[in-house]
């Protein structure tokens, strides 16, 4: 199993395609990046980049790597900053519910959107609309505020407006 900051480097140097980049991103050595990456090799049993002097490129079963990761490593930075942001405001985050049948690509739209519209909170999705977020410490269980199911749109900038909050 890879560990956090192992996915985090691979991640950093498919993205970057560059070790010096990844490094400065991440804050480490090259020399550490390096070492994390013949880790995260070793544990996949293939070499996940060509590397030169010059360049850096996913192999095949690199790029097949990344697909997979770089998804987890998106949502649980997501998380992460969910739960700063509701530390430090003492809320921040809308639960939205989501029909199960609505197409995954309208779904991340239609959160994007929403995050735009209200630019101090985050969503996070319910697979269902209505169904109840978990409770947090401290806090009452709140019913969704925002339900999306077969709309007739998939241009996000024609979604209605929210309503003001109090």
């Amino acid at each position: 199993m890879l560990e956090m900051r192992e996915i985090e480097t691979f991640v950093a140097v498919a993205e970057e395609l560059h070790f010096g980049r990844a490094a400065d991103r991440l804050r480490l050595s090259t020399s550490r990046v390096s070492n994390l990456l013949r880790t995260v090799e070793r544990r996949a049993g293939a070499r996940l980049f060509e590397r030169s002097s010059r360049v850096v490129r996913l192999t095949l079963q690199g790029a097949q790597l990344h697909a997979g990761p770089r998804a987890a490593y998106i949502q649980i930075e997501r998380t992460l900053e969910d739960v700063r942001r509701t530390g430090s405001l003492g809320g921040g985050v809308r639960r939205a519910g989501f029909s199960t049948t609505l197409p995954e690509k309208l779904r991340a739209e239609l959160i994007d959107a929403i995050e735009r519209r209200l630019r101090h909170c985050r969503v996070a999705a319910s697979g269902a609309a209505g169904s109840p977020p978990p409770a947090l410490p401290g806090r009452r269980l709140r019913r969704c505020r925002v339900a999306a199911s077969g709309m007739p749109t998939t241009d996000p900038a024609q979604l209605p407006r929210p309503p003001r909050q109090g």
